[in-house]
């Protein structure tokens, strides 16, 4: 396989990536962390009007 080819420098890099990846993956299960589709999607879905939803910084549209 070519993967097991790299140099040590090389295979150190990608060693040091997948593990601080699983890290920051696992690092934060126990919070709830929403993107803003899904907070306006939660919105939406429980009844909110947009007119209610207090501002934000960016413009809704």
């Amino acid at each position: 396989m070519k993967i097991l080819s790299l140099t040590n420098p090389w295979r150190f890099l990608l060693i040091s990536v997948l593990v601080i990846g699983i890290f920051f993956r696992f690092a934060n299960l126990d919070k709830k962390v929403f993107w803003f589709d899904e907070t306006a999607t939660i919105f939406k879905i429980s009844g909110y009007l947009s007119s209610r939803r207090r501002p934000t910084a960016t413009p809704m549209g």
